[in-house]
């Protein structure tokens, strides 16, 4: 069993999706510097109910306790799902 760490979430830039969107840039940076791992949502595919895309770029174990493999598990959900327990960050 792999271990699970925490990340936090943040919304990737809808026009250069491997960057964390500008109005979140200077907290994602700042939370690296601390220390924290920072993983990337992208939000547009969450709100068309794509949930595999939007959690693509979610590393495997990612999540902390009670959200288990993300990645994992959206490939397993449908758009009509429960949402999985999550927080975004600054949102």
């Amino acid at each position: 069993m792999s271990a699970v760490t925490a990340a936090l979430l943040y919304p990737c830039d809808p026009l250069a999706p491997r960057r964390v969107d500008a109005h979140f840039r200077a907290e994602a940076a700042e939370a690296r510097a601390l220390g924290a791992d920072v993983a990337l949502l992208d939000h547009d595919a969450l709100l068309r109910g794509d949930v595999a895309e939007a959690v693509r770029r979610i590393p495997a174990g990612a999540g902390g306790a009670g959200a288990g493999n993300l990645p994992a598990m959206a490939g397993q959900r449908s758009a009509r799902a429960a949402p999985v327990p999550f927080s975004v960050a600054g949102g």
